[in-house]
């Protein structure tokens, strides 16, 4: 499964590579293994540790044409304001 998506997470593109071996793409199942969603390859993705927590909360999720969704209800109401630590590159 790894392969097919070449180690790096399909929504953000990360590869977690350290020195050149990847050690932070995980398999995510589209379709929860507890809602009846299977092993197969075609239930399966390569995501972030991040974006595997945040598909598993439903904060994301993936359309049948392998879209990526976003819950309505996980969209901030209004722009935080900045953190005191961040710097000028936006870096906290």
């Amino acid at each position: 499964m790894f392969t097919v998506f070449e180690y790096r997470c399909a929504f953000c593109g990360f590869d977690g590579l350290l020195g050149g071996r990847p050690v932070g793409p995980e398999a995510a199942h589209v379709r929860l293994w507890s809602y009846g969603g299977s092993d197969q390859l075609d239930n399966l993705i390569c995501l972030c540790t991040i974006h595997h927590k945040l598909l598993d909360k439903g904060v994301f999720g993936v359309s049948d044409d392998r879209r990526i969704t976003v819950s309505a209800g996980s969209l901030p109401a209004a722009p935080r304001a900045a953190s005191p630590y961040s710097t000028s590159s936006g870096i906290t």
